[in-house]
């Protein structure tokens, strides 16, 4: 526990990410609005992120829900998954073995290996901690009903394996590693078989209910993936890349398991990758199997760590290619399980067969651990921030497009957009078909200025991918500053058919045509962003404002208020507000409001005339009536 704070400890100053934390917390307005029964309807039916994981939502709610928007807290729970992951494993090895001290080690290993680190340090991997948690919830489960067979206890272990796929369907294989644990260390296929069953089969047909469970949630998964087109098709990544770049993987992952150094948030997959290399790491692998297998009887723990390792891959080893990159730390998560697990026995083995030599083994394990201790600490370190991590993935990764365009756009969300404009181009040249970058260079040459070149990369990012909602959305607001409505109207629209409930387009249009005037026509616009939204301060403004123009005053006050609830100190808002009020004949609280604005901003010109013009009217002069 307290390696695991000294390591992870420091999170707790650490900001959300430009890297998947938007989309799963900060600008998630589902998860923004904490739990309720609105929530947890959406969680249980919605495939956002290309997944459906509705306990890893709520998780993310419950953590808004107690500690808001407080990046630090966020990550501080992640820590505590941990904690309780590395428990739960150590509890689930002692129940199976008896064997305190090896499960120490495999439990330790686990709590500080530096190729975890990604895991807890990302806030949006909170699905990884979630699932393994109750994983491995399943496998202590799992346990007490190997010792006695009973209906509620496989009910049990039934229940906690829904809920790990329900976080995250890593664990579709879950069936598959409780037969690897049949075999050792619970031996279950050594005991006497019932009368006329034979005991290999019963093992089998006993997983069949969890295998269904994997089933369902492996087509839900795939449902999920498709339609957020987060799958690479086989002409972009054809089958041949992926057997190679999966077997190279294994292999990548065992020697940053032994020297984890040059740790990185994303790994390119080499698209040029040689089949011939492939061959070989395939090869390799089949002859670590035969020899595990061969050691079985005197060594079980050789045949059964490599198989558990082999099978809690599979589900992210790139058959089914998600995303461009060729492999993740995250992955490792609870697949390292069987190499800690080989390691710890192979460890007791030397114990007890050289005991002049135990000082020794217990000095080198000390040091070993303290060392991973150490370098999970620096690894955790890069973490920080978006410009961190994404610097250190452009250090010691090459041709990283992906880690160049993200390091952009961290350098933009810090206002640096000579250097984010940079990195948008060196993504570039790396990759010119990378339409996620030609899109963040038009954002930000559009802030520096340059619109026409922007309207250019917004057009190329369209031109190789015409289904992104949110690049229409930018060339539209683009073309409605250079008053080119009609084209601007046409790709909002556009968005719209791509993404029905997307804020951003629904906003962008409501501005277009309330600039042309269609005030009636953009209202509906304007509540759909902020029911798309939530409580977005800027769209409940704008929501106000149309309202106003319309003549509904009393709504326009509500959507002022409410805009208040998330910044309360905004003074256009709060101008605003007095404006409705005034024209609703509440005065005084007009007043009250056009005051507070100049507490706030004492030369504020809008709010010193439009407090003349109240005070005026109180004291009974005449005067212009014409607030703004």
């Amino acid at each position: 526990m307290a390696l695991v704070v000294i390591i992870y400890g420091q999170t707790a100053t650490f900001q959300f990410l430009r890297y998947d934390d938007h989309a799963y917390v900060l600008d998630n307005p589902m998860v923004r609005q904490g739990l309720g029964v609105a929530g947890a309807l959406w969680a249980l039916t919605s495939f956002d992120a290309a997944n459906w994981h509705p306990i890893t939502w709520l998780s993310h709610m419950l953590d808004v829900t107690l500690f808001g928007l407080d990046p630090g807290a966020h990550h501080l729970v992640n820590m505590a998954w941990h904690l309780g992951n590395a428990w739960l494993l150590l509890a689930a090895m002692v129940g199976m073995t008896g064997a305190r001290w090896p499960s120490l080690v495999v439990a330790l290993l686990f709590a500080v290996h530096p190729l975890h680190v990604e895991s807890v340090a990302w806030i949006a991997e909170r699905k990884d901690l979630v699932s393994t948690f109750w994983g491995l919830a399943g496998i202590l489960a799992y346990c007490r009903y190997a010792r006695q067979p009973r209906l509620v206890r496989y009910g049990a272990v039934a229940a906690c394996h829904a809920l790990s796929l329900m976080a995250k369907p890593m664990l579709v294989t879950l069936p598959l590693l409780l037969l690897v644990l049949d075999y050792w260390p619970l031996q279950r296929h050594l005991k006497p078989a019932r009368a006329g069953v034979p005991r290999p089969w019963e093992l089998v047909a006993e997983k069949l209910p969890l295998l269904v469970l994997s089933a369902a949630s492996a087509l839900v998964t795939i449902l999920a993936q498709y339609r957020g087109g987060a799958v690479e098709s086989l002409a972009i990544v054809p089958i041949g890349l992926r057997a190679a770049n999966a077997a190279l993987s294994y292999w990548h992952y065992i020697a940053d398991t032994l020297w984890p150094a040059g740790l990185a948030v994303f790994y390119p997959l080499d698209l040029d990758l040689s089949p011939a290399k492939g061959v070989m790491a395939g090869t390799a692998l089949a002859v670590a199997g035969i020899a595990a297998f061969r050691k079985r009887h005197g060594r079980p723990w050789l045949w059964a760590g490599w198989l558990w390792y082999l099978i809690a891959l599979v589900p992210v080893i790139g058959l089914v290619q998600v995303g461009a990159q060729a492999r993740a730390d995250r992955y490792t998560y609870l697949p390292l399980v069987g190499v800690f697990l080989i390691v710890a026995w192979e460890g007791q083995g030397l114990w007890r067969r050289h005991a002049p030599a135990r000082p020794l083994l217990v000095g080198l394990g000390t040091v070993a651990v303290l060392v991973l201790t150490l370098a999970a600490h620096h690894q955790t370190g890069f973490w920080k921030d978006g410009v961190s991590v994404f610097t250190r993935a452009v250090t010691v990764t090459g041709d990283n497009a992906f880690a160049h365009n993200n390091l952009g756009l961290s350098l933009a969300d810090k206002g640096d957009l000579s250097r984010a404009i940079v990195h948008y181009r060196q993504a570039l040249a790396i990759n010119p078909v990378l339409a996620q970058a030609h899109n963040n260079l038009g954002l930000a040459l559009k802030r520096s200025g340059d619109l026409p070149l922007a309207m250019d990369h917004f057009r190329l990012a369209l031109s190789l991918r015409p289904d992104l909602a949110h690049v229409h959305v930018n060339l539209g607001l683009a073309l409605g500053e250079t008053a080119r409505s009609d084209e601007a109207i046409g790709h909002l629209r556009q968005a719209l058919a791509l993404a029905p409930r997307l804020a951003q387009a629904h906003h962008g249009l409501a501005m277009v045509l309330a600039d042309m005037g269609g005030w009636h026509e953009a209202l509906p616009h304007f509540q759909a962003a902020v029911d798309a939204a939530g409580h977005d301060t800027r769209y409940r403004l704008h929501l106000g404002n149309a309202l106003m123009q319309v003549g509904r005053l009393e709504q326009a006050v509500d959507q002022f208020i409410g805009a208040l609830e998330g910044s309360p100190e905004n003074t256009e808002v709060l101008n605003n507000l007095g404006v409705a009020l005034a024209r609703s004949n509440r005065v005084q609280q007009a007043r009250a409001c056009f005051q507070r604005v100049l507490d706030l901003d004492p030369a504020n010109p809008d709010a010193k005339r439009n407090l003349d013009r109240v005070d005026r009217l109180q004291r009974g002069q005449s005067g212009s009536a014409d607030y703004r």
